[in-house]
């Protein structure tokens, strides 16, 4: 069976919050987390990135709004992890057009590393990007 957890970002302390419990009754989520830098939990209006199931090749979980990079090739191809709702699932979204949308599953994922997300690391995905 599938792990299911989320993670959520703190606007305030601008770190990502583990989640511990979150309600789904209204619009936008609330989440009870455990801020790192300071160690408490608390209470948060949050977007809520779900745990995709699989790691990348050094065993970081994966996320929805993570940034991954495929390695395997010459040149180096960077994706956003997003919900696709016309796909039933996540997707790796490539950053630049024109790319093929790899598939996201355990065994395919050693390929791929986390390089950030789309919240500590908004470069990644502006338009001036170089990958």
């Amino acid at each position: 069976m599938r792990e299911i957890k989320f993670r959520a970002w703190d606007w305030v302390e601008k770190q990502m919050c583990p989640v511990i419990v979150a309600d789904f009754q209204d619009i936008k989520a609330k989440a009870f987390c455990r801020f790192p830098k300071s160690g408490t939990q608390g209470i948060i209006s949050a977007d809520l990135m779900q745990y995709i199931g699989a790691k990348d090749k050094h065993g970081v979980e994966i996320y929805e709004g993570d940034v991954i990079r495929e390695n395997a090739r010459r040149n180096k191809v960077d994706y956003v992890i997003r919900w696709s709702a016309a796909a039933c699932g996540f997707v790796a979204e490539p950053l630049i057009a024109g790319r093929i949308y790899p598939n996201l599953n355990k065994g395919t994922m050693v390929h791929y590393e986390v390089i950030g997300n789309i919240y500590e690391n908004p470069e990644l995905v502006s338009n001036e990007t170089d990958t």
